[in-house]
């Protein structure tokens, strides 16, 4: 289990919103992007005499929370597509994994939400 806190501010002429602009929404303001809490187990994916198994929990709160929500399939879109709130909770990560080391000289079959392997895309900042 880990986690982290990510903050920002910002100063800028805008009166009332940054937006599309800028990711800081509220100008002249500091705000929480992320508090982010993490459960995972991680595949042994070295090992070659058993399955294996791993799972990903990754639970975000803050401000980013409006980039990463699942377009109204996700459990609590509706924070941002009914209600516009500012501040927000989304399962970012919601996964479980098996490795089975002796198919296609290792396979990972993974079944839920996740993010791609980190790219220039990737919303997380830590």
């Amino acid at each position: 289990m880990y986690g982290w806190i990510d903050a920002s501010g910002n100063w800028s002429n805008a009166k009332n919103s940054n937006t599309p602009d800028s990711y800081w929404i509220v100008p002249n303001s500091y705000q929480l992007d992320q508090l982010l809490i993490r459960l995972e187990r991680q595949l042994d994916t070295v090992q070659t005499d058993r399955i294996e198994w791993g799972f990903r929990a990754s639970m975000l709160y803050g401000i980013d929370y409006r980039y990463m929500v699942a377009g109204g399939w996700g459990p609590g879109d509706d924070q941002l597509l009914r209600h516009n709130q500012l501040y927000g909770l989304d399962f970012t990560e919601l996964y479980a994994e098996m490795y089975i080391p002796w198919v296609a000289q290792g396979m990972v079959i993974r079944l839920g939400r996740w993010i791609a392997c980190p790219d220039i895309e990737t919303q997380f900042r830590a």
